[in-house]
Parts: C-alpha cells; structure tokens; sequence
C-alpha cells in the first residue's frame, strides 16, 4: 500500500464533500445561496472545495435551507476545524489567527489572550435571551436600563458562542457612561481592538478610517467574537463593526441604537420573579429564601426585580446575617430609606441611574425630574405636559427620548412607565419647579376627567355639576365616544386615587365629583369609596357642609353597590346632617333603595312617597324620575304590579325626555317585573330586551345584571330552559368577572337553580341553590337565604333527611317573619 492510500482522510475535504451534498439538496446555486445566506459567493466556494472551513453558522444557514438537520454535521465540522486550529504555532501559513486564513500581522502568542470579564456568580435565568444570541449570531445590539443585566448576558453569550464556534473572544469597554471618564473615542476603541489581536503599534495607521479598514480586514480573517460594552451611540460603535458576514459582535448599551444599520436589537427587560428567587438564592443561599420566601419576595419586588438592586439586597442578607429578610423589606418600604439601602462601594442603582441621566441635556433633566412627581403605574403626554407645563407634542418628544435612554418604558404606543427605583431617583433630583408642576397635574387630571365623563355618560355628566379647571388649548384629550371616556378611566383610575389623597382639599372632591359617573355606572365601589373617603377628608371646612354631606351619599352609593347596605344607611343618615333640601330629599329616595333591597318595605314606601312628593313639588325631572323608578321597585316587591306599571311607565317618559339612559334602563326593568307578574312574559321579554340594550350602550353594570334576569325567568316561564340557561350563563360571566363578590349573584344563583330545576337538572339546582345560600351568608342576605333554603328544604325531603329539611324551611320563615312579609308576600309560590 503506497503512502496516499494510508494517509488518513483530509477532514476539510470530508466535510467539504458532506457541504457539497446540502448544496445540492438546497436546489440552489452559490450566487443564489450568497443572496439568502449573506455570505460572498467567494468564500462559498472556498467552502466547498475544502480551502477554508466555515463558520458554525454558515453551516447551519446552509442546512436549514436543505431541510437537514445541521447537528449530524457537526462532528465533520469539529474536525475540520480542529486539524486546522491544531497546526503547531509558528508553521508557515499561519500567524496564530483563529481563522487560519493567513500569516496574519501578530504573532499567535498575542492571540492566545481572552480577555472577557469573569463570568459573574449571579447570571441566572435569562434562557430566551440567551438563546436568541448563540443561534442567531452575528450583531446584536442589547440595551436596556441600568443595571439590568446587559453585560452579564453578552458575555454569557460570548464564552458559549466562542466555545461553539471555536473563535477567540475580544473585549472593549467603551465606557459610555463611567464615573469621571469620558466615551472611547472610535479612533481609540479601533487602536484598543487592533492591538488586542497582536497588531504592532507601528502598523496602526493614524488615519480613522484606515485604522477602520485595516480592523475589518484583520476581523474577517480571524472571525473572533467581539463584545463592544457600554457604548454610548451608534456613531461610536458604527467603524468598530466588522464587514464580514459572519462577523460576531455584541454590543451593550444603555441606549437604543437606532441608526445602527445591520445590527439586530434585543432590548432586556427585567426578569421574572422566579428568576430573581433563583439569583437570591446563588448570592444570599437558598436557606436565606426558604426560611422567609414571602419578605424575600417582598424584598425583590421593592427592588423593582431590577438585577442590580437584587443582587445588592442578597448581598446585605449574605454579610448581614442578624438580620432577617423581613427587616430588609421594611426598610425597603420607605422611598428614602430604599434608596440607602442599594447604595454601596459608592456605586449602587442611584450611582448607575446618575450616569445615564448625565448625558441628557439640560432641559431633558429638568423634564426627568419632574416626571418623577407622576404618581400611578403608567401615564401619557397629556400628563407629562402638565407637569412639563408644554404642549403634549413637545412632552411626546422628551418621553421618547427618555425612552431611547431606557429611563422610561413605553407599555403601550403613547402610554409610558417609570420604573420604581428610576422614580425614586427622578423624584430626589432637585426640582425648584416642582411644587407648581404638581399643582397643574391635579389640575390636568380633574379637567381630563370632567372631559371623560362627559364622553362617558352625557346625561349624567350634565346633572353632576362637573369641576372643570381652565387648561391652555390643545392641553386635554378628546373623547370621541362613551367607550373613549370609560378606557380613560379604566387607565387612570390608581392615579386619580393617589392624587385625591395627595390634595385633600376642594380638588379632592373635584376628582370624585367629576368620575362618579363613570365609577357609579360600572359599579366600580372600591375606587368609589376610595375617592369618597379622601373627598369627606378635603371638605371638612367651614362653609363645605353641602360638599361634605354629597361626598357621605357617595360613600353610601359605594357601600350600596357593593352589597353592604347596612353600611349605607349610615353613610346616607351622616350625609343628612349638613343637606340642604334638595340633597335631602335624594338621600330620602337613596335610603328607600337600600330598604328595599332589605325588605324593609314599609320603611321604603314610607321613604319612597317622601321622595316622589318633595320632587313633586319642586321639579326636578332627573330625581323624579329615579324616585318614581324606586317607588315601582317597591310596589313590585308588595305586590302591586299595576301600581309598579303606572310609576314606571311615568318615570321612562321622563327619562327620554331627557335622554337619560341609565334610568330608562331601570324603568324599563321595573315594567317588565311587573308585566312578568301579570302573567304577560312577551311583553316582559320586550322590556326587558330594551333595558338591556340600553344598559349595555352606557356600560351600566347593575341594569345589565338585572335585564339578563329578567330575560332568563321570562324564557323559564315560557318553558324555553334552553334559553333561560343561556341567559343565566351570561349573567354569571358578567357577575363573576367584576372586582367584588356582588350583592346579586345569591339572586342570579337562586333563580338559575330554580330554571335547572324546572329544566329537569336536579343535581344541578341543588348545587347552586348551596351556593346561593353560602354566597347570601357571606354577603349578609338573608332575603336570598331564604329562598335558597326553602329550596334546599325540598331536596332534603327528596335526599330522606327530613330534619334537615325542617331546619331549613324554619329558618326561612323565621327570615321572612323577622322582614315582616309572609312567605306568599315575598317568595313565589314555589318557595313557599
């Protein structure tokens, strides 16, 4: 055997033949492959002919374009490179380049360094990210806020990326934004990076651009991965970028880069909780967390999971062993206090926050400071230009350039947020003009809110006596439609909140005057109450009484709404103390409401006829109509349904001539009882039909509930049970999905248990009527207590338990006795 047959196979020349065949399964030419992989048709060919071995990520290009999978090359590829990488230093042909494509300028003892930072003890999760670098390299620009991780992850990815792809790694601060140092110039960084790959001095032309060129054409050859951290622009990264296409370069940045042609973005985010556990656990140990997982968590989230500011709070719980982690979240608790807290080494999150906020101009700090006086999670340019005292145009363009910088988020096209510790740092910077900025943000906030309502609830808005601040033109929103007016709210509802309890003067109650409509007709009582409170609080003065006592009605609206009328009544009897007669009378007619919805039915007429004559008399077209409407309620509950018809049918005619929706709503809800009493349920189906239509136009939560009741009894009555349960279906979805356990749903339970029931669903009654009877035991209802054990009652007799069943009918008709009407006066007969 002559010596060509026993040389052991060229492994370049194997893997060139394996390339050849994914060529060839691509269907495609080399020119046709440059314009699909980026890669020259040159350096293909030299690929394929087995000249010089390609990247990894040449490799994969061309398989995933062959439908192969690229792993059952990679031993053929790891040979290949490997007898090239292991030519013994100094052989002819190669200068200690990674590549081997040359002799190179340095020798290979220069470039044998790796010089990227030790990787750090706190890299945890940051799977996704990670991945989307190592398989999809090339140049990646990763920025985000300080302190979040950027370096971490691009050298994470750098070390695996270099270990893959058996390339040399290169490092560069370009100390963007360092303490007392000013950005690397791109001359500088080039000779830096020149250098680092062995390059001499003397070889380093002083000319920027052939320093550039020569860069690219050394970077080509030996294909490192190079890491550009902390840069400050695009312009000081744009000549350090090498040409080739399979270049390597991960840049870092406090700043969106975003004239950087070629160079994809990956913007970090703060991490999950779970990763934030995960990095406690490495710095402070996993017993520090399992012994306190609830004050660690605290702890990470007063940290605004912010890496940074976890990884020093884990280092105080490391060094600090005395203390627990619940004393560590306490003190985090405190804006100022917090801020101490992730100081350390003279470094910390507000040292790293003051170098971005360094390189704004004048003006952009000034702006960033008072920013951090906007109270609530998220906020637009409306806001901003209040505080900014600007047009929101020009409070747009500082808002993206904060965003740029990573010192604001944008959630949402328009719609920004500051991170916690970003606020806390704006908020400490020192702001003469910040006392008279607040003040017009209030301001802002009671005019959009005036102007919302509005939008919201024409009618309603109208009758409020709404408080409208004076703004410059162009300062406010425009709300074309009640869904506009509602989503405003919806937003901005913890800012309102937060900024009633900063005033607590009149324009606290400005804030709840000009969003009760919303608040009232989407049955919203914790905002409500909240609001309420801060506005009893601001109008205590001398000469307020009238405001003091509308804010307790409101207060009595909330406790209403949100099934507690016990506590109503209080709030309603407080409020009569300083109204004057008009208020007076509407309390009158809120307190023969909440007797109703008692069965306290004699107090309640009592109450309602109090009402209706006082508006009689003195002509008020909107509170007649209301208190016609809950006079019909009653008579309805009495069993007077013609009575019911005649008042109700008054009150709708007053309420379309007024065009007020929300109590055409409830009047026409009254008329389809009482036509469902009469035994005419067409009739109710149309009333009831209508209300609904009418309530769910205005987003009226309590007349929606009630018309899909309406609608389900009426088909049950009908014996249409498909129907029936599909309304009670509906009416369970909308009850389930507001923020309280509403007052109605022991109601809705009760009657869909008697639709089942009639529907032949015996199993199923039963169940709701248990859950009706526990629902109506936590919400104090003992009306529907009763109902749903008289029910239940049956079932037990059905089950043979017959002292459960005589338990439960006693029961019932003690609730009945004590609420004065028998069980035919407030029941239907099968309840009985």
């Amino acid at each position: 055997m002559d010596e060509a047959q026993s040389a052991p196979p060229d492994p370049r020349a194997l893997l060139a033949a394996e390339l050849l065949a994914v060529q060839e399964a691509t269907g495609l030419s080399l020119k046709e492959l440059e314009r699909v992989t980026h890669v020259s048709d040159s350096s293909l060919s030299r690929y394929l002919a087995g000249r010089s071995v390609p990247p990894w990520t040449v490799v994969q290009a061309m398989s995933r374009l062959a439908r192969r999978d690229p792993d059952g090359l990679r031993t053929a590829w790891a040979a290949a490179r490997g007898a090239r990488l292991n030519v013994p230093r100094g052989a002819a042909g190669v200068g200690g380049g990674v590549g081997g494509r040359g002799g190179g300028v340095g020798g290979a003892a220069a470039w044998e360094r790796d010089d990227l930072p030790r990787a750090p003890l706190g890299f945890v999760g940051r799977g996704p990210e990670l991945a989307t670098l190592v398989t999809t390299p090339g140049v990646w620009v990763v920025d985000g806020m300080a302190g979040v991780g950027k370096s971490t992850l691009a050298v994470r990815a750098a070390r695996t990326l270099a270990e893959a792809e058996r390339r040399r790694t290169l490092y560069l601060d370009l100390h963007g934004h360092t303490s007392h140092r000013a950005p690397m110039a791109p001359s500088d960084a080039l000779a830096a990076l020149l250098t680092a790959i062995g390059v001499p001095d003397k070889r380093i032309p002083e000319d920027p651009d052939l320093r550039a060129a020569l860069w690219r054409g050394e970077a080509a050859r030996r294909t490192p991965v190079v890491v550009l951290d902390d840069a400050m622009d695009s312009a000081q990264v744009r000549p350090l970028l090498p040409g080739a296409a399979d270049a390597v370069v991960l840049v870092t940045s406090r700043r969106r880069l975003l004239s950087l042609d070629g160079a994809r973005s990956l913007t970090l985010a703060v991490p999950s909780l779970p990763e934030c556990r995960e990095l406690v656990d490495v710095i402070a140990g996993p017993q520090r967390r399992a012994a306190e997982p609830e004050a660690v968590d605290a702890i990470i989230e007063a940290c605004g999971r912010l890496p940074l500011a976890v990884q020093l709070c884990a280092a105080r719980l490391r060094h600090r062993p005395a203390w627990s982690a619940a004393f560590l979240a306490e003190r985090l608790r405190r804006e100022n206090r917090r801020r101490r807290e992730l100081a350390a080494d003279g470094g910390g999150v507000d040292a790293a926050l003051a170098l971005s906020v360094a390189h704004l101009t004048d003006t952009e700090r000034s702006g960033f400071a008072l920013l951090g006086s906007l109270p609530g999670p998220e906020f637009d340019a409306y806001a901003a230009a209040a505080l900014l005292d600007a047009h929101p145009a020009d409070a747009e363009d500082l808002s993206q350039t904060l965003v740029d910088a990573h010192l604001l988020d944008e959630s949402a096209a328009g719609r920004y947020r500051l991170h916690d510790l970003t606020r806390d740092h704006a908020r400490a910077m020192g702001e003469p003009a910040r006392a008279a900025a607040e003040r017009r943000l209030v301001d802002y906030y009671i005019a959009a809110a005036a102007a919302a309502s509005t939008a919201f609830d024409p009618y309603g808005a109208s009758r409020i006596g709404l408080i409208q601040p004076a703004l410059p033109d162009g300062r406010l929103p425009e709300f074309v439609d009640a869904a506009e007016g509602g989503a405003w709210f919806e937003e901005n509802l913890p800012t309102l909140i937060h900024l009633s309890g900063t005033a607590l003067d009149e324009r606290s109650l400005a804030l709840l005057r000009n969003s009760v409509c919303f608040l009232w007709t989407s049955s919203r009582p914790a905002a409500m109450t909240a609001l309420g409170r801060l506005a009893r609080t601001g109008t205590r003065s001398p000469g307020m009484e009238q405001d003091h006592a509308w804010a307790a009605r409101m207060l009595g609206i909330a406790s209403q709404i949100a099934g507690r009328p016990e506590e109503a009544i209080e709030h309603y009897e407080t409020a009569l103390i300083g109204a004057g007669d008009a208020l007076r009378a509407t309390l009158i007619g809120a307190l023969a409401l909440t007797a109703t919805s008692l069965w306290r039915l004699a107090d309640a007429r009592k109450y309602g006829e109090q009402a209706v004559a006082y508006f009689r008399a003195n002509p008020d077209l909107h509170h007649l109509g209301l208190a016609l409407t809950n006079l019909g309620e009653i008579a309805n509950r009495q069993h007077h349904p013609e009575e019911a018809i005649a008042l109700a049918t008054e009150a709708l005619a007053l309420f379309e001539r007024g065009g007020y929706e929300t109590g055409r709503s409830a009047a026409l809800i009254v008329l389809g009882d009482a036509k469902r009493a009469t035994n005419r349920p067409h009739q109710a189906l149309d009333h009831y039909r209508a209300a609904l239509h009418a309530a769910e136009e205005q987003g009226y939560l309590d007349g929606t509930g009630r018309s899909l009741q309406g609608l389900a009894i009426s088909h049950r009555d009908l014996a249409d049970f498909t129907q029936a349960l599909r309304y009670h279906d509906r009416l369970d979805k909308l009850l389930t999905d507001v923020d309280i356990a509403h007052a109605d749903i022991p109601e809705s339970l009760n009657e869909r248990a008697r639709t089942e029931l009639a529907a032949g669903r015996d199993e199923e009654a039963e169940a709701s009527a248990e859950r009706a009877l526990t629902l109506a035991l936590e919400l104090h209802n003992p009306y529907e207590e009763a109902r749903a054990s008289m029910l239940l009652a049956k079932f037990a007799t059905l089950h043979d338990q017959p002292d459960r069943a005589q338990e439960l009918t006693r029961r019932a008709k003690e609730i009945w006795a004590a609420l004065g009407i028998s069980a035919r006066g407030g029941a239907s007969e099968s309840e009985a």
